[in-house]
């Protein structure tokens, strides 16, 4: 088994392929992919052929089922939502120093200087981060993302993508929950490894 993948490190290094050292300068060829990722975020991760060779390929074959199945829901929503997080902005919104939980914080802030916990942002987030299920955490996210995307507020999505890789694993949705709402209130956190467990 290849113990040593991480579906962080791989979201990670499929964004700078994709948009490189300076997002305002992307090949056609990366906005291409990234419009097609756009267009795959409401589908079924594996359902979208336009988008394999950026979600799929890499990920080793030798994975167990379920781990495998893990990594590409991930990797799918990942690379789906930071497609439309980036969509016609200059800079590159994934920052490897700001966990999604802070950056929502951030927005919470702008949304409601005087009290964070008492806005519609933050109502949004706690209801992602009670969510058991996977359509109910994005039916919540998709919005976050959106409202991210206006206030150009950018958030490590290779750590995303380790956290729903542990949403989806079982017993995982509790810790994933919780590491966000200390990243909301700045506590410290530790990440995860990877897919081995």
């Amino acid at each position: 088994m290849s113990s040593d993948f991480k579906v962080g490190s791989f979201v990670t290094r499929r964004i700078h392929q994709l948009v490189g050292a300076d997002p305002g300068r992307m090949s056609p060829n990366s906005k291409a992919l990234l419009a097609q990722l756009r267009q795959a975020a409401a589908a079924e991760p594996g359902t979208a052929p336009a988008v394999w060779a950026v979600t799929l390929e890499g990920i080793p074959a030798d994975l167990p089922r379920g781990y495998r199945e893990r990594a590409e829901q991930a990797v799918h929503i990942a690379l789906t939502q930071f497609a439309v997080h980036q969509q016609s902005r200059s800079r590159n919104m994934h920052d490897p120093k700001q966990p999604f939980g802070r950056a929502v914080r951030r927005l919470a802030d702008i949304s409601n200087k005087a009290e964070p916990h008492e806005s519609p942002v933050y109502r949004r987030f706690t209801a992602m981060s009670t969510a058991s299920t996977l359509p109910g955490l994005l039916a919540h996210s998709r919005g976050l993302i959106t409202q991210l995307r206006t206030h150009e507020i950018a958030f490590d999505y290779g750590r995303y993508a380790e956290d729903l890789y542990w949403f989806l694993a079982p017993s995982g949705a509790r810790d994933v929950h919780r590491r966000w709402g200390r990243d909301f209130h700045y506590l410290q956190t530790e990440s995860n490894e990877g897919v081995s467990e």
